[in-house]
């Protein structure tokens, strides 16, 4: 059986289940596509849109490593920002003693002390307010120490970078990163004319469904744009994005500073990660039994994910609307198995 119809069945399977709505997905392996396809529904209530190719989504944490992620490393590739430096530095209005001690480095790598997350429209009246609510909480470990996945880190991050740059992070992600690859539709609040091309996400009132607007609620609260969540895309684009990192094509960053990026940097009790990339996680490992150490890649907590095995010159993407029309937790496990199988079935293949 090839790996194609392999492929296929195991993403219709899961659609069969109920596990997403609707799904696109692509598959390199040895260096060249081996699977691509789309099947299922971009909308199916209150109307009833088919998947395209061509579907954009909202990529939820994966505009960690994307956007912010990258851009954090381009800048200090190009002496704007170092790793070594405290946000305080770039953030003058936070007032905690943490604000001097963690690092860009751990705020990257989830080893801050940060919390996972802070709930900003309980904190704050409107978004010119996040930085007093940061200047609030406190940290949950001591930096450097352990590890925690953290929105809050990234949203932090997202607001270094538009500070130590003087742009907006939508901005500066579209002129450093969006046009440099050619991406057509990798954008924060992608246009109405778009609409049509949108998977929906989750029903939050009766016969309105989400669609171009983040699902994420602190994104949400923010406008749209923040370091955690609210990137928008399409698998077209994911792939050269991909083939960025793999050093075809138009390279954003040097060889040796992905290398540094997607090593292990930090460690919680089941997940690794590097510089705004997962390594490994738990408790199904997304990663697969079968990619090599050098793997890495990310989900996004909406039903998308990219996984990249460099030494194989292999990655999938996967794109599915996992929240439409409800967002069931019930589905994240199977979610997370189907995304090890096809990362598994990438590099099983001796003869492609």
């Amino acid at each position: 059986m090839g790996i194609h119809t392999q492929a296929g069945r195991m993403i219709y399977s899961c659609l069969r289940s109920g596990i997403f709505s609707g799904a696109v997905w692509r598959i390199v392996a040895k260096g060249r596509v081996v699977s691509t396809g789309s099947v299922g529904y971009a909308e199916r209530t209150p109307s009833t849109r088919p998947m395209r190719m061509d579907t954009i989504f909202d990529l939820a944490s994966l505009t960690k490593p994307i956007c912010t992620g990258t851009l954090c490393l381009m800048m200090v590739e190009s002496g704007q920002i170092s790793l070594e430096e405290h946000p305080a530095e770039y953030l003058g209005e936070l007032k905690p003693s943490w604000a001097r001690e963690i690092t860009i480095g751990q705020l990257l790598s989830h080893s801050s002390g940060l919390p996972a997350g802070i709930p900003l429209s309980k904190m704050c009246s409107k978004p010119g307010e996040i930085l007093d609510a940061f200047s609030k909480i406190e940290l949950a470990y001591e930096p450097g120490t352990r590890a925690l996945y953290s929105d809050a880190g990234f949203i932090l991050l997202g607001l270094l970078l538009e500070s130590a740059s003087g742009e907006g992070l939508a901005a500066l992600f579209n002129k450093r990163v969006a046009i440099c690859l050619g991406l057509k539709d990798t954008t924060f609040k992608p246009p109405l004319e778009n609409k049509e091309r949108i998977a929906a996400t989750e029903v939050l009132q009766p016969g309105i469904a989400l669609v171009g607007e983040v699902h994420d609620p602190n994104a949400r609260f923010m406008g749209g744009v923040s370091g955690h969540a609210g990137l928008f895309s399409t698998v077209e684009d994911l792939e050269k994005f991909c083939w960025s990192l793999l050093g075809e094509g138009e390279e954003l960053l040097s060889p040796s500073t992905v290398r540094m990026a997607t090593r292990a940097v930090s460690r919680d009790d089941g997940n690794v990660f590097g510089l705004s990339w997962f390594k490994r996680r738990s408790p199904l490992n997304p990663a697969g039994r079968m990619m090599s150490p050098a793997a890495f890649g990310h989900t996004g907590y909406t039903g998308t994910s990219i996984w990249i095995d460099p030494e194989r010159s292999a990655f999938v993407i996967l794109l599915t609307n996992r929240v439409h029309p409800h967002d069931r937790k019930e589905t994240l496990g199977p979610m997370n198995k189907l995304r090890a199988d096809l990362h598994d079935l990438s590099v099983s293949q001796k003869d492609i």
